[in-house]
């Protein structure tokens, strides 16, 4: 039972900070840059992550992205006239690395009675 309520609230964690993490890379896009095509914005949708889980408390969050948003994040960048642009859109690495941070917190220090009850009654497990 607790193993059942354990597994739960990892997966909930999970999907909490897939979810935070895509919304603050949206609000950051939309921020930082100017939109040609829109394909980095369109690419944030519900299905931008996804979470499994195994027979113990492991649990993988794979976040889904292009691969330029990457290079977007990267200290430099090339114009289209060839030259190198200093600096970056903080739009990967500090919000998935700020996140990471709570999410360790949470697993850590999260398992509460409160959290356990919510989720048996969830579960509905006496």
């Amino acid at each position: 039972m607790v193993t059942r309520v354990k597994k739960e609230f990892v997966r909930r964690s999970l999907i909490e900070m897939g979810h935070d993490v895509t919304q603050a890379q949206i609000i950051a896009i939309h921020k930082l840059l100017q939109f040609r095509s829109g394909h980095l914005s369109s690419s944030k949708t519900a299905n931008a992550y996804d979470v499994s889980m195994s027979d113990n408390y492991d649990g993988k969050l794979t976040l889904k992205h292009p691969i330029y948003e990457r290079f977007l994040d990267m200290k430099r960048l090339k114009t289209r006239s060839g030259k190198v642009r200093r600096g970056s859109f903080p739009i990967h690495n500090r919000i998935v690395w700020g996140h990471m941070n709570e999410l360790i917190y949470k697993l850590k220090y999260g398992f509460v009675k409160d959290v356990i009850n919510e989720i048996k009654t969830d579960l509905e497990i006496n």
